[in-house]
């Protein structure tokens, strides 16, 4: 496979991402034609691109969308090499010039903060990186649905209990911490424990990213098995009160 693929620098794609959403058209824009990349793996995943799109009229914005989303794109990226699926540039380039649709169907109004979902701004803001990485790291080739995890919990969960605290090679607690906190499947984002107060610091699932956070600076999760991972959650969490509804 050739080494040589697509892909866009900040500064490339804010540019870019201007002179689109200056034309008439966007985000209705006139895409790259996907014969012109000389990638047949690249082709698929906007292919795969297609198939989010045919369903965006049925499907509503947030965690239900995400949840679809994320498995088409790591289905349709698999064969990808993963020089080319961890690289900010390529996500930037394919949610430009493939998917802008797509990422203003989910995020609504065009604004400063929604140029981050097309990878100009930190790293895990980029919505197909995301999605792309939450699948990633929640696929479990074993189960009779391998996106089973993948399907649990919210934006927050995701960026704020996980990406964000770089759990990526610590897959089995990735699994273990989705599985624990949203164990009632008729209410997939709602996870175990009651909301104590207002503010997000109060929510117990925050204080348990807190608490994991700290004992990640003398414990290898890398390390550990899905039962150890459960259990250290339940020994961390033992004193938040589960949410009564």
């Amino acid at each position: 496979m050739a080494t040589n693929y697509p892909a866009l620098s900040q500064g490339q794609a804010n540019r870019r991402l201007e002179e689109l959403r200056s034309g008439p058209l966007y985000p209705h824009h006139e895409r790259v034609d996907p014969s012109m990349v000389d990638n047949s793996d690249i082709r698929k995943l906007i292919r795969g691109l297609d198939r989010i799109r045919g369903s965006m009229g049925r499907l509503v914005r947030g965690r239900p969308f995400d949840r679809f989303a994320s498995q088409v794109i790591h289905q349709s990226a698999k064969a990808l090499p993963i020089f080319i699926q961890e690289d900010p540039g390529f996500w930037r380039w394919l949610a430009i010039e493939h998917g802008a649709d797509i990422v203003e169907h989910r995020y609504g109004v065009s604004t400063d903060a929604g140029t981050r979902n097309f990878g100009l701004g930190p790293r895990w803001d980029s919505m197909f990186m995301r999605l792309w990485f939450c699948a990633e790291v929640s696929f479990d080739p074993n189960e009779s649905d391998p996106y089973r995890r993948t399907k649990l919990g919210d934006v927050d969960f995701w960026v704020s209990g996980v990406l964000r605290h770089r759990y990526g090679s610590a897959r089995n607690l990735v699994k273990a911490f989705a599985e624990f906190a949203y164990d009632d499947p008729s209410t997939p984002e709602r996870d175990r424990w009651q909301r104590e107060g207002e503010s997000d610091r109060d929510k117990g699932i925050r204080i348990v990213y807190k608490n994991l956070s700290r004992l990640h600076a003398t414990v290898a999760f890398e390390m550990l098995s899905l039962e150890q991972c459960t259990e250290i959650l339940h020994r961390l969490s033992k004193n938040l009160p589960r949410d009564p509804s």
